[in-house]
């Protein structure tokens, strides 16, 4: 879905057709369009009319990198806990919120670089989120990084806040 000139996401994404088999989706790649912000749950809980439900669960991969997105919504990557791949680089996003990354326990590397962001709360990698390996924050406006920040990191090897 890369490349679509998609302005936002429909609320059926995933319920149009059967055949796109959601529940082994795992990678879903929508960059490179122009998505300014996403809903409270657009990928979660997905129903087929009114009798099945599945859910994204296996998705391991998502790329929202290269919209237009100034925020994100809270809880967008709860319902993932396979998730250990995440692009969001190359938006407008100016603030995440907090503990926006901290339910997912298998999240490796998140790419946040060429954004707007001035500041990262306390709590935005709280939580069980102690695999993450990469991040990546350069090109940003980020003045200085709080004490504490990656306590709970201890797989983080690759830091990237160059050029702020």
């Amino acid at each position: 879905m890369s490349s679509n000139q998609l302005i936002e996401l429909p609320a059926n994404l995933f319920s149009i057709t059967r055949l796109l088999r959601p529940h082994v989706l795992r990678n879903l790649d929508l960059s490179n369009n122009k998505l300014t912000s996403l809903p409270e749950n657009p990928f979660g809980r997905v129903t087929f009319g009114t009798t099945a439900s599945v859910s994204l669960a296996n998705l391991a991969q998502i790329d929202l990198s290269k919209n237009e997105l100034t925020n994100l919504p809270p809880q967008i990557f709860v319902p993932f806990p396979n998730l250990y791949y995440l692009e969001l680089n190359d938006n407008a996003l100016t603030e995440l919120p907090d503990s926006i990354f901290g339910s997912s326990d298998r999240l490796a590397a998140i790419y946040l670089h060429n954004n707007q962001l001035a500041s990262l709360p306390d709590g935005v990698f709280g939580g069980p989120a102690d695999k993450l390996f990469e991040l990546t924050l350069s090109t940003n406006r980020l003045t200085s990084l709080r004490s504490g920040l990656f306590d709970n990191q201890d797989e983080l090897a690759y830091l990237y806040p160059n050029n702020n």
